[in-house]
């Protein structure tokens, strides 16, 4: 499913353009500051479209929260939290990708 791919995809991307910088560097650097903010849109819009049966089945991520921080980032860019955005990174997206690992499993099998 396309929707899970994009998922992981960007959230792949998003842990590599903060890998082996610090926040403070991250919070400095434009460029990597826009290719995360924009993973994190990207990431929330493919959630936005999940069909509520897989959000129901996969309901160990918070899925409300995920297309939350999409609005928040393109409707509120210039009041972004780069504090929240760096945490995000840090914490959810690899708990994120693992269980969207899963999810195209099941997903291949049935």
């Amino acid at each position: 499913m396309i929707i899970c791919w994009t998922c992981w995809t960007n959230a792949e991307k998003a842990e590599r353009f903060v890998e082996s910088v610090t926040q403070d560097d991250f919070q400095a650097n434009d460029e990597k500051v826009y290719a995360v903010v924009h993973a994190l849109q990207t990431i929330g819009e493919a959630a936005r479209h999940l069909p509520q049966s897989l959000r129901q089945r996969y309901a160990d991520v918070d899925w409300d929260d995920i297309v939350g921080m999409r609005d928040i980032v393109i409707h509120e860019y210039f009041g972004v939290d780069l504090d929240i955005i760096w945490r995000t990174v840090q914490k959810d997206l690899t708990p994120l990708k693992s269980v969207v690992t899963k999810m195209l499993s099941d997903l291949a099998e049935e």
